[in-house]
């Protein structure tokens, strides 16, 4: 069903024709520690949009396939047997950071990224260490933290983002560093969050960093090479437009690209910056807080949507936008921070139903002159950067989302310092308020809540589903859940060793399911005793089952 569903996106990116490149950049790091080089095996297109790689259904990009939706075809965990899952195997590193990994698991070696950027290739049935890495990181925009999320891998090469905002690209087979560029810069305020994205010989790369008023884009780069190709800016340059000084600007891309019908890449972008302040950006701040559709060949705009015109509350669009058909044809849908579900036709921008509020709302434009309002959500509410998971079994989208208001304010930006940060505000999230969170699965059909659940602490990373009729996810206090797809009813629970700021995935190897997840958590949510305690466990159901 899963291929039938990406048959035309296949189609188009058969003819997908990429102008040669050839420059290389030199390399820094630590040399990689091999310990055993096994084959590595070819990326494909099939590959990567059915999961099906190297004779196994594997997990090739970060939620699953490069049209999005974190769904997986296995079924041999169900809802009939979930509650049997058990601990197969555990990865633990010791560099110190909070982790927001999400796995690329293709042909028996899962490859992940801990603090700090570094990558570890482990062997996907038991976790033993293959290789790694480490980069040597110089300065970064701390205010966005050191967590990265994540890998891409093709062309025989596994490419990972830095948070000093260099791009690199390692051998798949055993780690050693092929090319290094640097596609932004720290100093101005840029960072990297997004997993890099592998397509057809070019990786795709966003910028972090909208609340420093840096100019938010999208670029691809030749996988050969590091060499830029395009670059596709989200916003205006200083000056121009809008963005009326230096201190104001935004429009970042904190997440993966998705890829769609005839050639079209998907991408979501963040707030206008200053965040709060909207005196000084006049209009509707196009195309801050958006879905962006771009040839994939050109990087020349198709079409944009706009979720929330002139953002008065840090309401980013930051989550992948997931792909999908139904009836109606090609979708793209998105889940922001403002709380709502939106879905639009995927080769017109054409909203297709009314958004879909799945959180608490109430906005109130933040007064200036130190009166605070409280808004539902506050900056830490709504759909974070986490990925929408579509089963095509049900016709639902499933969606994290965080009840957590926040007292706001406005003011101008009095002297904005070229990386740092232009809030034009002042937020206390109500600590002592209601903090939850939820999962939500929206009919995609009728753009109806199906069912949705609360859950005792924020959620943050996304959730997953899975054939066997099963939907997983965690929270942010360590509780790692399956819940039956179709009802929201929990079926399996486990408690983890820390916080959790990604999303699960599944895989196959040796006619084996496992669910895997990164253990350590997001900086922006404590609610265990240990957020940054960087670990993998994976969970197989026991062998009388499979």
């Amino acid at each position: 069903m899963l291929t039938a569903r990406l048959g035309l996106a296949a189609a188009a990116l058969a003819s997908v024709a990429m102008a040669a490149v050839a420059s290389v950049a030199s390399a820094t790091g630590f040399a990689p520690h091999a310990y055993y080089l096994p084959a590595a095996p070819k990326v494909t297109a099939t590959c990567l949009l059915t999961e099906r790689c190297d004779g196994t259904v594997s997990w090739p990009a970060p939620e699953g396939t490069l049209a999005g939706g974190s769904y997986s075809p296995l079924d041999q965990i169900n809802t009939r047997n979930v509650a049997r899952l058990h601990v197969a195997w555990t990865f633990k590193q010791t560099l110190a950071g909070g982790i927001e990994d999400y796995p690329v698991v293709i042909g028996g070696t899962a490859y992940l990224e801990g603090p700090d950027s570094s990558v570890y290739a482990v062997s996907a049935n038991d976790g033993n260490e293959l290789w790694n890495y480490v980069p040597l990181t110089g300065a970064y925009a701390t205010a966005y933290g050191a967590e990265s999320r994540g890998v891409a891998v093709g062309d025989g090469r596994v490419f990972l983002l830095t948070k000093d905002d260099h791009l690199i690209a390692l051998e798949q087979k055993g780690g050693l560093v092929k090319w290094n560029v640097q596609v932004a810069s720290a100093k101005a305020g840029y960072s990297e969050s997004t997993p890099p994205l592998y397509v057809d010989g070019l990786v795709f790369v966003g910028s972090a960093g909208g609340d420093s008023a840096v100019r938010g884009f999208e670029e691809a780069r030749s996988a050969a090479t590091g060499k830029l190709v395009w670059i596709h800016y989200n916003t205006p340059g200083t000056g121009k437009g809008w963005v009326t000084s230096g201190a104001v600007g935004g429009g970042a891309v904190w997440m993966n690209p998705t890829v769609g019908p005839d050639g079209l890449l998907y991408f979501a972008t963040g707030n206008p910056s200053p965040d709060l302040y909207g005196a000084g950006r006049p209009g509707a701040n196009l195309w801050t807080d958006s879905i962006v559709a771009v040839n994939l060949h050109t990087g020349r705009q198709v079409w944009g949507y706009q979720m929330i015109a002139h953002d008065l509350w840090d309401y980013d669009s930051a989550s992948p936008p997931v792909v999908f058909h139904t009836a109606r044809g090609w979708i793209v849908g998105e889940a922001d921070k403002g709380g709502y579900w939106d879905e639009v036709n995927a080769l017109t921008g054409k909203p297709l139903t009314a958004p879909v509020a799945f959180v608490t709302e109430n906005h109130i434009q933040p007064p200036p002159h130190g009166q605070y309002v409280l808004n539902w959500p506050g900056p830490l509410g709504g759909s974070e950067y986490s990925p929408v998971s579509y089963d095509p079994r049900t016709g639902d989208a499933y969606i994290q989302g965080n009840n957590i208001p926040a007292y706001e304010t406005a003011a101008p930006v009095k002297a904005h310092v070229p990386g740092g940060l232009a809030l034009g505000t002042a937020v206390k999230v109500n600590r002592g308020g209601v903090h939850t969170g939820t999962f939500t699965a929206v009919d995609v059909r009728t753009g109806t809540i199906a069912w949705q659940d609360t859950t005792p602490a924020p959620t943050t990373g996304g959730l997953i589903t899975t054939a066997g009729g099963v939907a997983f996810g965690a929270v942010d206090n360590g509780t790692f859940e399956a819940l039956d797809a179709a009802t929201g009813k929990v079926l399996w629970s486990t408690t983890l060793p820390g916080s959790v700021g990604d999303a699960p995935v599944v895989y196959e190897d040796h006619g084996i399911e496992y669910l895997l997840i990164a253990v350590g958590g997001s900086m922006q949510f404590q609610y265990s005793k240990h957020p940054y305690q960087a670990e993998w466990i994976a969970y197989v159901l026991p062998r009388s089952l499979r």
